[in-house]
C-alpha cells in the first residue's frame, strides 16, 4: 500500500505520449469481417478506467479474471462504435483485430468514451482496449491516481520501494504528474505564443516612439510659426 494512492492502473501507451500502437480493426466475425478501419488498441489493465476515470457508457469494463485461454474482450470507444456500426451501442458484437499474425476475434463488452491520447487539442480517435492478462505485453506504464495533498516525491519514493520489494530486478523508469506531461506538450506552443506577444509588443513599442516622434516634430514647427506671427504682431488668438 503507497500512502496517498485512490486507485492503480496501467497501460501500455503513456498518456498524452501519442498513439503509436495503430491497427487494423474490422467489425464483424472471421467468417465475415467488414471495412477494414484504423484504431488505436492498448493493452490495459482492468482498473485502467477507473484510474484515467473514463465513463462506461454501456456494458463492463475488462475483467481481472480473463486470461489468454477465453475469448478475448474488448472495450471500445464510442468513437470506434460510431465508425464501425453506426451507432455507439455495440455491446455482444465482434471485432477482428490485427495483431501480428493472423486476425483475432474480439468480444465487445463495453463501450467507453472518448479519450484524447495524443494531445489535449486533437480529436479523439477510435480505440480499442483489451486487457494485458489476456494479451500480455513487454511493458507497461503504471498509473496512479493520488489524493489532492499527495505530494509526488514522496509517493514516487513509496512506490519505488514497494516495486523494489516485490521485483529488485524491475526497473522503474521516469516519473512523472500528468499535469507534468500536458506541460511538456504544450511548451512548443506557448513557446510560439510568448514569442508572438513579444514581437507584438516590439511592434506597439515602434508604433508609440514614431507616433511620439512626429508629435513633437509637429510641436517645434508650430512653436515656430507662433513666434513669427507673435513677432509681426498677430493676436495670441
Amino acid at each position: 500500500h503507497v500512502p496517498g494512492v485512490m486507485a492503480v492502473g496501467a497501460s501500455v501507451a503513456t498518456p498524452l505520449g501519442g498513439a503509436p500502437f495503430s491497427r487494423t480493426v474490422r467489425a464483424g466475425s472471421p467468417a465475415g469481417p467488414g471495412e477494414a478501419q484504423s484504431a488505436e488498441v492498448l493493452n490495459v489493465s482492468p482498473s485502467y478506467f477507473q484510474t484515467m476515470r473514463i465513463p462506461l457508457i454501456e456494458g463492463v469494463g475488462l475483467a481481472g479474471g480473463d486470461d489468454g485461454s477465453g475469448q478475448l474482450r474488448a472495450v471500445i470507444s464510442k468513437k470506434t462504435a460510431l465508425s464501425l456500426w453506426g451507432s455507439p451501442s455495440a455491446v455482444g458484437r465482434h471485432l477482428q483485430i490485427a495483431f501480428v499474425g493472423k486476425p483475432v476475434d474480439a468480444e465487445v463488452v463495453g463501450v467507453a468514451g472518448d479519450s484524447r491520447l495524443i494531445s489535449p487539442d486533437q480529436e479523439p480517435v477510435s480505440t480499442v482496449y483489451v486487457s494485458y492478462l489476456q494479451r500480455p505485453v513487454p511493458f507497461m506504464t503504471l498509473l496512479l491516481r493520488g489524493t489532492g495533498t499527495s505530494n509526488l516525491v514522496r509517493m514516487s519514493s513509496a512506490l519505488r520501494s514497494a516495486i523494489r520489494d516485490e521485483d529488485r530486478l524491475q526497473p522503474v523508469g521516469r516519473v512523472a504528474t500528468l499535469e507534468g506531461l500536458l506541460d511538456e506538450r504544450l511548451a512548443g506552443r506557448r513557446f510560439n505564443a510568448i514569442l508572438f506577444a513579444l514581437f507584438a509588443a516590439l511592434a506597439l513599442s515602434l508604433a508609440l516612439i514614431g507616433i511620439v516622434a512626429q508629435v513633437s516634430n509637429s510641436v517645434v514647427r508650430r512653436t515656430r510659426e507662433i513666434g513669427i506671427r507673435a513677432s509681426i504682431g498677430a493676436s495670441p488668438r
